[in-house]
């Protein structure tokens, strides 16, 4: 799998980098200080290689340090999206769903250390039939009066 995007929140320096293209040959480019090391640690620390535990002290936004220490979990700090590179047939196997949403999965990494996987070309069911409707309805009314 390859890297095709990734987006940067509420880490260190960084509020919102909105999403990052990346291509096989990718330069970030800036004045010093300017946060292309901000802009790559989270994509480290979503898979590091040997340590990388996130750090409250210097990984946390100062502004929201306490929001985010309260309940890290809540917080995603990276999100990345990989093409799967030809195992979609076998993903959407798996996973149950068709061979199109599972072209790309999204990473999602939490300051809580928790990761996600998501798929968004994943698409539910927008409909819903009346007769579906008509039964959850009754069932309701039922479970009401029975009370």
């Amino acid at each position: 799998m390859h890297l095709m995007q990734f987006r940067v929140t509420n880490f260190r320096s960084v509020d919102d980098s909105g999403w990052v293209e990346v291509d096989p040959v990718t330069a970030l480019v800036g004045i010093n200080e300017s946060g292309k090391t901000n802009l790559l640690v989270p994509l480290w620390k979503l898979n590091p290689a040997r340590e990388g535990a996130i750090e409250p002290t210097s990984d946390y936004p100062k502004k929201k340090y306490r929001e985010i220490r309260a309940e890290p979990g809540k917080y995603c700090f990276i999100e990345a999206d990989f093409d799967t590179e030809g195992r979609g047939p076998e993903i959407a196997r798996l996973a149950g769903m068709d061979e199109a949403s599972a072209e790309v999965v999204r990473i999602r990494g939490y300051f809580s250390g928790d990761r996600k996987v998501v798929f968004p070309g994943l698409r539910r069911a927008s409909t819903v039939s009346v007769d579906e409707i008509q039964r959850k309805l009754t069932a309701l009314a039922d479970d009401i009066s029975s009370r």
